[in-house]
């Protein structure tokens, strides 16, 4: 490995290690595979990232919840609600394995797109409902959708320097 990578990554160790909220269990370790990516390359790395709960905050609501709040029509409320009584506890709960779990949330998902499509809520309407409840209004309580403060400046970072970003939701 050069000495600018090595350079590089100790540069990078020191900046983590002057903010006192970063803890580093094995600090030698970090600094080669600091080293492989920077002599690896931008075109190395990708970052994914969860979108529910990592870019948005634990006080937002999610996309199924925003649509259950500003979409009028009983019967999606009514078997929505079922259905979330019946998966959400599975969801929820440590004990059980994700083995059985995943198979369920999908049913969840599943069922709920298939209910959404049979009451006739269309993606477009998903789409103007999430728009509406983005704006500077992120209040939980109206059915707002919080992000993370400092995820959108990040992820326009991310396009900047053009590094590959995959955000994924997956249930």
């Amino acid at each position: 490995m050069s000495n600018a990578s090595r350079a590089r990554a100790l540069s990078i160790v020191d900046t983590l290690l002057s903010n006192s909220n970063i803890k580093l269990s094995n600090e030698s370790l970090l600094v080669e595979k600091l080293k492989r990516f920077v002599e690896g390359g931008r075109s190395q790395i990708a970052v994914v990232t969860d979108f529910g709960r990592t870019v948005t905050t634990g006080a937002s609501l999610s996309t199924h919840a925003i649509v259950q709040k500003c979409i009028s029509c009983p019967t999606f409320h009514e078997e929505s609600k079922e259905n979330y009584d019946s998966f959400y506890p599975i969801k929820r709960d440590p004990s059980i394995p994700l083995s059985t779990k995943i198979p369920l949330m999908r049913e969840w998902y599943n069922k709920t797109h298939t209910l959404m499509a049979s009451v006739g809520i269309t993606r477009t309407m998903v789409k103007d409902v999430i728009a509406q409840r983005s704006g500077e209004d992120f209040d939980p309580g109206r059915g707002g959708l919080r992000i993370r403060e400092g995820a959108v400046e990040f992820l326009n970072w991310l396009g900047v320097v053009k590094l590959k970003t995959l955000v994924f939701r997956p249930d």
